[in-house]
């Protein structure tokens, strides 16, 4: 097996990723905004500011459902 040499440089591999990226950040961003002000049934155990605790938003952006759900 002939060995290959890569030439990308960081810069180039960042700039690839980036581009990846963008073309998946609105359908992200919409989809968080959905699941996080469209349906308010997940807010029904609400904590109280002074109570101590805090809450744990799980954002899937593979899967839309989750086993708990």
């Amino acid at each position: 097996m002939p060995i290959r040499i890569d030439y990308r440089t960081r810069r180039d591999c960042n700039e690839r990723r980036d581009r990846a990226f963008d073309e998946q950040i609105d359908a992200c961003t919409g989809a968080y905004m959905d699941w996080n002000f469209g349906d308010p049934s997940h807010m029904e155990d609400t904590i109280l500011p002074d109570s101590g605790l805090t809450t744990v938003k799980v954002v899937g952006i593979y899967n839309s459902k989750f086993p708990w759900a």
